[in-house]
This record gives structure tokens, sequence and C-alpha cells, in this order.
């Protein structure tokens, strides 16, 4: 999300190729992994979906987005580069790390309801095995191939599925597995 009034979007318009660093936050910098995705930002649509799902993990935005002039962009990455620690770099290509498709976005608000609505007790369960968090008020916020976010007490919290979902039934499947697990504990 980007204001049109930044001097940073006017740059974008102009040439759009970017960066952006992703680094592990160990304590030494130079053992630590980090990724730098190389490409091109390109300004998006409209979309509701984005808008919606941008909300959910950042509700205190909706006065920025009320305003106006900010803008979502996307970098479509052309190539990155995987630094795992001291002399271990390598480039990957683009296509190497491109996830699948993303099934899953025309479908998340129904399954993010359904979680919601249905699977309380189960999303309590896996915050209090998973992370530690005796949580009474829990939203699950996104849901994606490799897992789920819930607003756990206010705080975010991360799901990973042992293995990518591509649809709504795999998810509730992934969903099911992480609860037996968490209730067998």
């Amino acid at each position: 999300l980007i204001s049109s009034l930044a001097e940073h979007t006017r740059n974008l318009r102009s040439d759009g190729r970017t960066s952006l660093l992703v680094q592990d936050p160990a304590a030494d910098v130079q053992a630590g992994a980090r990724l730098t995705l190389v490409g091109d930002a390109v300004s998006l649509e409209e979309d509701s979906r984005l808008r919606r799902r941008f909300l959910r993990y950042l509700p205190n935005a909706e006065q920025l987005l009320s305003l106006g002039d900010f803008a979502f962009w996307r970098i479509r990455p052309r190539t990155l580069r995987f630094i795992a620690g001291f002399g271990d770099a390598r480039w990957i290509a683009a296509a190497d790390y491109a996830p699948p498709e993303n099934t899953l976005a025309r479908d998340e608000d129904e399954i993010l309801a359904h979680l919601n609505r249905h699977q309380r007790e189960a999303l309590r369960d896996c915050c209090l095995h998973f992370h530690g968090r005796s949580a009474t008020d829990v939203l699950a916020i996104g849901v994606d191939c490799d897992g789920f976010d819930l607003r756990a007490q206010g705080e975010r919290l991360r799901f990973e599925f042992a293995a990518p979902a591509s649809d709504a039934a795999q998810v509730h499947e992934r969903l099911a597995a992480l609860t037996r697990e968490a209730r067998r504990a």
C-alpha cells in the first residue's frame, strides 16, 4: 500500500525496477539467512477482495484507504538472491520461486467465515498447542496454500500446514490434522 503523493511512487511509475530484502532476525547479520527479491513494481487495480484481506491483517489502515490516494502495488519477481549465511549465496530464477496459483483466494472469505463460525474451539486448541497461547478471542484472518493466520488476543499468529492445500476441502483437512495433533498433546 503506497500513497500516490509519495516520492517513491513517482519513482516507481517512472521506473518500476525495485528490490525487497527479507532477512532472518538472527543476532549476527552475517550468519543469518536473507533473500533479496528483484523485480518490477506494478500498481494494482482496485480489488475488493485484496482490500478486505489487507484490512483483516491491518484493521487500523481503514482510515488511510478512505483517503483515496493510496494504492496497492505488487512486485513481479525477475530473480532472487538467497544468502543462507556467510559464504553460502546463490541466485534463484523467478520461475523456480513462484508459488502455485493461489486457488484459495477466490474462496478465502467463505473459508474464513466457516472457520470463525464453526471452528473456534479448534482454533483455540491450536493456539494453545502450537504457540503456547491460551486465547478466548480468536479470529481467522487469512488462509493460503501453506497455512493460515489468526488474530488471538490481539496478536497475529501463523499456523503452517504439513503439506500445501489447493482448495477449501484440503484447508479443512489440514486444520483437522492440526487440531488432532493439538488435542493429542
